[in-house]
């Protein structure tokens, strides 16, 4: 299950920096997603890496350490960017209309 969430964010965070770039927000916002894409590409990496040598769970302190920040800390950091992205769109809606 705590796959599925990794695959999940990153399938949100790359359609989120495309959908971010096309739709002209200020640059801040898909640089942002691309570093939390990039940061967990990194985590998932570093765990798959640290757990080869695993022979019986549960494993070093450094595989719990990025198996917690892949699966746990970079998913949470990533739905609050999209809250905060949904907020800033929601605001720029806002503005668009009483300008009319």
């Amino acid at each position: 299950m705590v796959l599925v969430a990794a695959a999940g964010t990153l399938w949100g965070l790359v359609s989120l920096v495309f959908l971010l770039w096309a739709l002209g927000a200020p640059r801040a916002l898909p640089r942002t997603a691309a570093g939390l894409l990039g940061a967990e590409f990194v985590a998932l990496l570093a765990w798959s890496y640290s757990r080869e040598t695993c022979v019986e769970e549960p494993c070093g302190t450094s595989t719990q350490l990025f198996q917690a920040v892949a699966f746990e800390d970079i998913p949470v950091l990533a739905a609050v960017f999209v809250l905060a992205a949904l907020v800033y769109g929601r605001r720029v809606l806002a503005k668009a209309a009483v300008r009319r």
